[in-house]
């Protein structure tokens, strides 16, 4: 490439976009251009020398004898690269050093253990060496081995005595099967170095690694190349070396790239003199046929008037069609197809006609800015109008005046390069779309019955149903997408009315007769973590807006999706996460915080205090509150943590969880009158699927072994002690999140077992008591009816059947005991009474009063023998009523008295 000194400027993040506008790159302390074979240095005159044989070559431009080409047994003798009395050249900050090289065949990876052979040569791209120059003394170099890319480096050993040492560097760091040129960047920073590559088509990858603090004051040789040792040789091809004496952040890594590169990919164009002013359509107009001014914009401006994509012509280098960004047909070209000095530019459909009006010929220009000539006229060069570039200027064609120069160069602004254009890295397969900080919700059309014109909505149904909330996700236009409702053909999403402005409504629509450009979606992961699962979505035509949940109600149930001004800072309702979905819902949706299993939850703001329901009532709409511990009733401090089940019985791990009290069938923790609303009291009430988002709640962790529950229809709501209170009896409500009594958020969950001794079968259960003859539990007059007594009686073998008992163990490791020569008869206590002494009958199974039918059973002193214990009232056992042993005793609850403790005792025993 031809070269001056260059004068970089630096770029500015806006989100993963890198723009560039203003900041100046540091000026590089070593540039050696390698042009027409001269190792000449044009940063300070630190020239070197060349030892052995070189040829000048074509450099990645095409241009004549722009790069250097090394035999075997040459290399170039430089002058150190950091002079150690020069303060401006201080390498213990950090340093930079980029270079290119031209790979001229196909390399493969070696298939061994290894991955390089015996045989495999080593290529030396640059080297500073101590002593002598023998390679196993390089103390700082680049080296290419086979595919691998290797870089040089030192360490001492404890004797003080510096010894080199080889870094590997694995995929995706590579020069495999690839031919073409490549731009390697090295940056040192305080013992770590960070190592860019670009290869041929753009694709850019990086890896970083401990590098130790690095001293060169050894070396005593430095330079490019190598000297020709067997299998030792200098890198074939090199251009464009230089050094920074500074580390390069990885925005300006992608500079140093875009000033370098042959375009390629998509670049907001500013004129070098004067580079707050980009090339842009009059009106923002993205369709065909509009003129081209400039117009000052900030940095951040993202919209697709502002970009444009150099498309490569077939067969001809250096030579691009320009196309607005997005779009499918606004080309730049010469309006009224003329050649001639103030020629007007404008943007219009592609006509295969009349090629050459659509081509521009782009070719490096001082300070790393272009010349853009139309390639129907290679003497006229794009310009602006009067050589004026205040806003509104329109641009023309006109024969270069050198004495003017800079008004007829262009500084492209890389915003994305070809291959992350072309890059289809999401599956062309249905998703579900979900909120990444509330994945309880899914992005859908208002209506299961999907029409024309539907709004879309973060909601849930009643019933999951993920073929209703699934997006079939399709690659358009540059890197953008087309999504479609999966359950229909021609169902789009698209701007209301086309409206590509902050604030607008989000719907899905017909494409047939509707403008293409509009349908576009951008779904950009690199803001928030390039290797994960989390985008934010952004209309193509303008990425400064990206797509978000109501702003008067983030990430709540049932709120609309808008497009909205991208804050400063990322936001919760800007992220959201994609997890294909074929013929079965995705799981994992978010990591989980808490197994699901038993707990008892306590208050973090005072640890004595447990969560409950108010008067240990199982009842629906018991509200909560934390209360001290009693032992006699420790199930009603129990709460079953489970994931939703769908209708398969599958849990549905959305990363929300369902609370429910223990022993109970459905009754969870709930908001009264299935509020989303700021301070709404929490009860226990059946679960009703049709208001899913009042039911379940994400446990996240608050440090110190606490978490915090926010509620999966609303999240900025979080379960919290009423009123700030933490004395015992105080309710339990949800509340936005307060950090000045953050402990009334916090939660601690102890783990609780269950044991479940017994496995479930048919049993006779004799009383311990009772050893000749031994009495069994049985049921009054040998009756099956509803409201039957229970007693213990002699076993009669005509009536054995009156005398098994099926014993089941349930989910939570309690168990039910049901007659075994009848259907659905429990053993109950009479009138629902949990009082002591409350006799015990058979009864149909009511789940609304499950915990009354829910028996824990744990071992007893007697041999054999257990203990059955009320779930609803845990310091209840069955036992026989007066401590009778007699034929026909009733069987009642009460609570245990050692002294009677063979009263209590159950032996099961199988016919």
């Amino acid at each position: 490439m031809k070269k001056n000194l260059f004068i970089y400027i630096c770029l500015l993040l806006a989100g993963f976009f890198t723009q560039i506008v203003g900041q100046t790159l540091p000026n590089p302390i070593r540039n050696y251009p390698l042009n027409n074979g001269s190792p000449v240095d044009i940063a300070r005159g630190r020239n070197g020398t060349i030892q052995g044989n070189i040829s000048a070559i074509a450099d990645r431009f095409g241009i004549a004898a722009g790069a250097m080409r090394f035999e075997n047994n040459t290399h170039i003798d430089t002058p150190p690269f950091f002079i150690g009395t020069d303060p401006t050249e201080n390498y213990k900050n950090g340093f930079t050093i980029s270079f290119w090289t031209f790979i001229d065949e196909n390399i493969s990876k070696n298939q061994g253990i290894r991955p390089w052979s015996d045989n495999d040569v080593t290529f030396q791209a640059f080297y500073a060496r101590s002593g002598s120059a023998l390679v196993n003394n390089t103390l700082l170099g680049f080296q290419r081995i086979r595919d691998r890319a290797v870089i040089n480096r030192h360490t001492a050993d404890q004797n003080n005595t510096i010894r080199d040492w080889r870094l590997w560097l694995w995929d995706p760091v590579n020069f495999t099967n690839r031919i073409g040129w490549y731009q390697v960047v090295l940056v040192y920073e305080r013992a770590k170095m960070t190592t860019y590559i670009f290869y041929p088509n753009g694709q850019s990858e990086s890896m970083s690694h401990y590098f130790s603090l690095q001293d060169l004051s050894n070396v005593t040789s430095w330079g490019l190349g190598n000297i020709n040792q067997g299998n030792n040789l200098p890198f074939r091809n090199l251009d464009d070396f230089r050094v920074f004496a500074q580390p390069l952040t990885r925005e300006q890594v992608r500079v140093l790239y875009s000033r370098e590169a042959v375009p390629g990919g998509m670049y907001r164009v500013s004129n070098a003199a004067n580079e707050s002013q980009f090339i842009h359509t009059v009106g923002r107009n993205v369709n065909p046929g509009a003129r081209l001014e400039l117009l000052n914009t900030s940095n951040t401006e993202l919209t697709a008037p502002y970009q444009w994509v150099f498309e490569p012509v077939s067969g001809q280098p250096n030579v691009f069609r320009i196309r607005m960004g997005y779009t499918e047909d606004s080309y730049v070209h010469l309006v009224g197809r003329s050649t001639g000095n103030g020629t007007r530019i404008e943007t219009l459909a592609l006509n295969s006609s009349f090629p050459d009006f659509y081509q521009w010929f782009v070719e490096p220009a001082a300070n790393g800015t272009f010349y853009i000539r139309s390639n129907a006229n290679q003497s006229m060069y794009l310009h602006p109008a009067g050589r004026s570039t205040v806003n509104g200027t329109p641009l023309e064609i006109l024969n270069l005046n050198t004495s003017f120069d800079q008004f007829y160069r262009w500084r492209l602004n890389l915003s994305k390069t070809q291959f992350e254009l072309s890059d289809a890295s999401l599956q062309a397969t249905t998703h579900l779309i979900v909120p990444s900080f509330n994945t309880f919700l899914e992005n859908q059309p208002q209506n299961t019955n999907v029409t024309n014109a539907d709004p879309i909505k973060i909601g849930r149904e009643s019933n999951p149903n993920p073929f209703f909330s699934s997006w079939l996700v399709t690659k358009s236009k540059d890197d953008s997408y087309l999504v479609r409702t999966a359950n229909t053909n021609d169902r789009f999403w698209h701007l209301f009315q086309g409206n590509v402005s902050n604030g607008n409504s989000v719907q899905v629509l017909n494409m047939g007769g509707n403008n293409p450009n509009i349908f576009r979606w951008v779904f950009d992961r690199d803001v928030i973590n390039r290797f994960g699962r989390r985008y934010e979505v952004r209309p193509a035509l303008n990425q400064n807006l990206a797509l978000q949940s109501d702003a008067n109600a983030p990430l709540r149930q049932n709120s609309n999706l808008f497009i909205r001004q991208r804050p400063t800072q990322n936001q919760d309702g800007l992220s959201w996460q994609l997890f294909p979905f074929r013929n079965s819902p995705p799981v994992n949706k978010q990591v989980y915080r808490i197994e699901p299993g038993i707990y008892r939850i306590s208050s973090q703001a005072n640890q004595s205090l447990f969560l409950a329901t108010q008067s240990f009532s199982a009842n629906n709409s018991a509200r909560l509150s934390i209360q001290n511990f009693s032992e006699e009733r420790f199930t009603n401090f129990y709460w079953d943590i489970d994931y939703e089940r769908d209708a398969q019985n599958n849990p549905v791990r959305d990363g929300a969880y369902l609370i429910k009290l223990f022993g109970t069938d459905n009754r969870c923790i709930h908001t009264v009158g299935n509020s989303l609303n700021n301070s709404t009291d929490l009860e226990i009430f059946g679960l009703n699927t049709v208001h899913m988002g009042t039911y379940k709640m994400f446990i996240e962790p608050a440090g110190g072994g606490n978490y915090r529950l926010r509620l999966a229809g609303n999240r900025d709501l979080y379960m919290h002690l009423w009123g700030n209170n933490t004395g015992a009896n105080t309710t339990v409500e949800v509340l936005q999140f307060n950090s000045q009594f953050a402990s009334t958020y916090g939660w601690r969950f102890d783990r609780i077992n269950i044991e479940a001794p017994l496995a479930t079968g048919r049993y006779r259960l004799a009383l311990a008591a009772t050893t000749n003859p031994q009495r069994f539990l049985h049921t009054r007059g040998r009756s099956n009816n509803n409201g039957a007594r229970l007693e213990i009686l002699n076993f009669e073998q005509s009536f054995a059947s009156h005398y098994l008992w099926l014993i089941e163990k349930q989910t939570d490791n309690t168990y039910i005991l049901q007659r075994s020569s009848v259907n659905n008869r429990y053993v109950h206590p009479v009138g629902r009474s949990v009082g002591d002494g409350t006799r015990l009958e058979i009864l149909e199974l009511n789940n609304d009063h499950a915990r009354l039918y829910k028996w824990i059973i744990e071992r007893g002193v007697t041999p054999n023998s257990f203990r059955f214990r009320l779930v609803d009232f845990p310091g209840r056992f069955m036992h026989t009523s007066g401590n009778s042993t007699g034929n026909s005793a009733e069987v009642e609850i009460l609570n245990f008295n050692n002294n009677f403790r063979q009263t209590y005792e159950w032996i099961p025993i199988t016919p």
